[in-house]
């Protein structure tokens, strides 16, 4: 009775609606897949070109613009030599406006270099920054860094926040606390990049911090950063300034 039956093409038939729906969502997956690779491509191809734009910006502007000014600065200083007899405060109030122009041309073209936005060319430039102000005005500076930072870019407004941030603390410092030591120490765990700022100056009252003295600017900024800071009493006496965020 079942002598002539081909169970052969029976099954081959019955496959071929399975193999039609096995080959159909496997077109399909290769062809999201494609489209997912090929935006993927050009969002790299557009992030390259515009880091291109940003660095000839800032090459450009640290070339015509620095330059510029560096000579104006000579200039200043070349004209006051030769007119001695003029008010020295005058000039005084003058070279300082023009070098005052040159730092923030100097911090635009740091913050448009995408070739120094790791975390390690970061802690480099905060230290620098750390040494040329403190220093400048005899106050001990001792900075512990870590060599644990990795070596991936971070977000161009992630590196300048973090920036103003520690800028706005050493400014402070500078101008309220009056201390003859800082110590610096910069730590990275678990993806957690944290600075920590301890001075021996006189300190102030947590509970009535005045408004208005770039603290509201920080904690603004490290809010964005989705990050936390912290103001301390340093003991004996002092402050401590602490700030983190996961990058």
């Amino acid at each position: 009775m079942f002598e002539n039956y081909d169970y052969t093409e029976s099954i081959f038939h019955k496959s071929i609606p399975y193999l039609l729906k096995w080959a159909f969502y496997t077109l399909i997956g290769r062809f999201i897949y494609l489209r997912i690779n090929e935006t993927y491509k050009r969002k790299i191809k557009s992030q390259k070109k515009l880091n291109e734009v940003r660095n000839k910006i800032a090459y450009e502007m640290h070339q015509d613009i620095g330059n510029d000014l560096s000579a104006l600065i000579y200039k200043i200083k070349l004209w006051h030599l030769k007119n001695k007899n003029v008010n020295s405060q005058e000039y005084i109030q003058l070279e300082r406006s023009a070098l005052k122009v040159m730092t923030k041309v100097n911090e635009i073209v740091w913050s448009l270099n995408t070739e120094k936005s790791n975390l390690k060319a970061l802690q480099n430039h905060l230290i620098n920054y750390a040494e040329e102000t403190l220093l400048s005005i005899n106050i001990v500076c001792e900075i512990t860094t870590t060599n644990k930072l990795p070596i991936r870019n971070i977000e161009l407004e992630i590196k300048k926040n973090i920036y103003l941030i520690f800028k706005e603390a050493i400014n402070n410092l500078v101008k309220h606390a009056n201390a003859n030591r800082v110590n610096i120490e910069f730590n990275y765990h678990y993806r957690k990049f944290q600075i920590t700022i301890k001075d021996d100056g006189k300190g102030f009252n947590f509970d009535k911090i005045v408004k208005g003295n770039g603290l509201d600017s920080m904690q603004n900024r490290i809010k964005q950063l989705n990050g936390k800071i912290e103001f301390l009493p340093n003991q004996p006496k002092g402050t401590i300034v602490k700030f983190e965020l996961k990058v």
